[in-house]
This record gives C-alpha cells, sequence and structure tokens, in this order.
C-alpha cells in the first residue's frame, strides 16, 4: 500500500483556504461526494473530494498514489486535510477532503451517452465521421494512453479504467485534455500479488478477472480498450454507434450479460462493422488502424494482449495517418 505523506488537519472549518461554490451541483457516490471550491487567495476553480469515513485505508490508498503521480493527464493532488473536532478521538476526525486540480465535471461516460445535440453542444469540434474530429478523438486516446503508461513505469495498477473515470477539461476545445481520476483501488501492482476482483466495475472486466485468475497491469489495457472501443463507436456514427456497441453486449433480449468480455465475439464485430464505413482510401486505413489496436487491447488471452508501450507506438501512427487524411479533407474543402 502507498502511505500518504502528509494529511493536514485544520482546527476549524473557517482555517480551511476553500471556499464551497453555493447551488453547484454535487455529486455523490458511495465514496463521497464531489464538488466545486475556489480558493479563498487565488479564486482558483478546484474540485473537494469529501470522503465518508467508513473506509479510512481506501481513503489513504488513493492519497498515496495521488501523491506520486505528476502527469497532465492525470488529476493532481493540492493537498489532503481534515477538520479536527473536538471528541478527543482521532480516527473519528472529520471527514478526509481532497482538494483536486483541475475542476472538471465533464465526463468521459457523459460524452458517450449524451445525444448528439447535447454533446454538440459541449464539444462543438465534434462531428460524427469528420476526419478533424476522428483526429481529436485519437489525440484523447493517446493522452490517456500516455497516463496508463506513466502509471505502469510505477508499477501502479489502475484497476478500475472506465469512462466515468475519465474527467474532460475543456471539452469545447479540439486541444481537449482527458484525465484519469479515481485511483481509490489502484495499488502497486506486485507479480502473485492477490486481486480484489470487487474493485473492478463488472462490465469492463477483463477475462482473466471475470475467471478470478491472477491478473496484471495488462488488465487495465482491456479496460482502457473497451473505453477506446466505445470511443470509436461515437466517432463513427454518434449516439447510433453507442447504442450499437452497447446493445452488442448488453441486449437483454438476446440474453447477452451486460460484460463485454462474455460477450467479446458481438462487441468486436459490432465494432468491426462501425470501422469498416468510410468515404476515402485514407480513412479506410485509419479506421483499419484503430480496428487493430483496440483488437490487440482486448485480446482475451492476456500473454498475447498489447502493453502500454505498443499501444503508444501503434497510436503514434494512427495519429499521424489521421492527420495527413484530416488535413487533405480540409484541402479539399476549399477546392
Amino acid at each position: 500500500m502507498l502511505e500518504p505523506r502528509y494529511v493536514h488537519t485544520y482546527n476549524k472549518i473557517e482555517d480551511v483556504p476553500y471556499a464551497q461554490k453555493m447551488f453547484e451541483r454535487i455529486a455523490k457516490g458511495s465514496f463521497g461526494t464531489v464538488e466545486k471550491v475556489e480558493h479563498k487567495k487565488t479564486s482558483e476553480e478546484l474540485a473537494m473530494k469529501k470522503f465518508f469515513c467508513n473506509d479510512r485505508s481506501k481513503i489513504l490508498q488513493e492519497i498515496g498514489v495521488l501523491e506520486v503521480c505528476n502527469h497532465p493527464n492525470i488529476v493532481k493532488l493540492v493537498e489532503a486535510f481534515t477538520v479536527a473536532t473536538d471528541d478527543g478521538n482521532e480516527e473519528d476526525d472529520g471527514a478526509v477532503c481532497l482538494i483536486l486540480r483541475p475542476w472538471a465535471p465533464y465526463t468521459l461516460e457523459a460524452f458517450l451517452n449524451s445525444t448528439d445535440d447535447k454533446r454538440k453542444d459541449r464539444c462543438t469540434w465534434f462531428s460524427p465521421g469528420s476526419p478533424q474530429s476522428d483526429l481529436c478523438i485519437y489525440r484523447i486516446m493517446k493522452k490517456l494512453a500516455q497516463a496508463v503508461a506513466y502509471m505502469h513505469r510505477r508499477s501502479i495498477k489502475h484497476k478500475d479504467i472506465k469512462p466515468d473515470n475519465i474527467l474532460l477539461h475543456e471539452p469545447n476545445s479540439p486541444d481537449i485534455r482527458p484525465l484519469l481520476t479515481d485511483v481509490g483501488v489502484s495499488k502497486v501492482f506486485i507479480r502473485g500479488g492477490s486481486t480484489k476482483f470487487s474493485d473492478c466495475s463488472y462490465i469492463f472486466l477483463a477475462p482473466e478477472q471475470v475467471a478470478h485468475l491472477e491478473s496484471n497491469l495488462r488488465a487495465d489495457i482491456w479496460q482502457l480498450g473497451c473505453c477506446f472501443a466505445l470511443m470509436l463507436g461515437v466517432a463513427k456514427k454518434g449516439r447510433a454507434g453507442r447504442n450499437e456497441l452497447w446493445d452488442s453486449f448488453c441486449r437483454t433480449k438476446d440474453g447477452r450479460s451486460c460484460q463485454i468480455a462474455s460477450e467479446h465475439e458481438h462487441f468486436m464485430k459490432s465494432l468491426k462493422v462501425l470501422c469498416d464505413k468510410s468515404q476515402s482510401v485514407g480513412e479506410a486505413l485509419s479506421n483499419q488502424l484503430a480496428y487493430d489496436l483496440v483488437s490487440g487491447m482486448l485480446d482475451k488471452n492476456h500473454e498475447t494482449r498489447l502493453e502500454i508501450n505498443q499501444v503508444l507506438s501503434r497510436l503514434d501512427q494512427l495519429v499521424s495517418q489521421m492527420s495527413t487524411v484530416a488535413v487533405g479533407d480540409v484541402d479539399m474543402s476549399y477546392m
């Protein structure tokens, strides 16, 4: 377990240097709440994650992981603190709060599940099937892979990569910045170490996790590949593409299990159909590269599944190819 170096204790609530924003929506989950706060001196908008005090070890684990992570595509820990109480019981001293940078309330989950009109309102750059839009999606994928590579180089396994744990900062900008968050179940990977399968989201469990076998860092690759596949579905056909992929593993009338690993054949077949739609030779090549990338990440055999450096290498090729297509598409629009 990565132990936190420091959790500050403020004597009273007035000493906390962050002001809660009135009338802002507060996100609630099983862990606690996330809300927007403002630094009282700098006016910087930040996120405050406030935990319920029922699993202090998990809270300290998240703080410990965040303290050793310094990457532009992983949320940054500003500080961890509690506010003292006067009951003399240190274990009950207030809830633990994390201050995180940046404030980014829009998630990849919201991007994927929005109607096409609502998605366009938040991300004006996005247009299903557009080469420029696809290029932006591939760049988001590359940044996420770089974040995972950063963690894996430190032998840190995220364990719960999913669209709801990916934030999109400044989503209306073509330079949109994705950020991995919610590292509370992350751990230092030790070969042969124990795995708590309930920490991972059912839909995105890797095949080896479904079978309750030992899993390694490549389980993160599977989960990231699931996210990439859903992003490709939306990139190609908007909400309709997302629905086609979702139905492939979650259509109840066909008895589907709502788990990608268990419905792998149906899922990959639907993804292939979406990626086979193209307007030019250049787009066809890019689509094939994208499909091959995700196919390698969703290899059911974890021993032959792509490692993160291989994912990055293929993304470099994909972004380079799509850049050529996008530039050509812009040039053609002026003819």
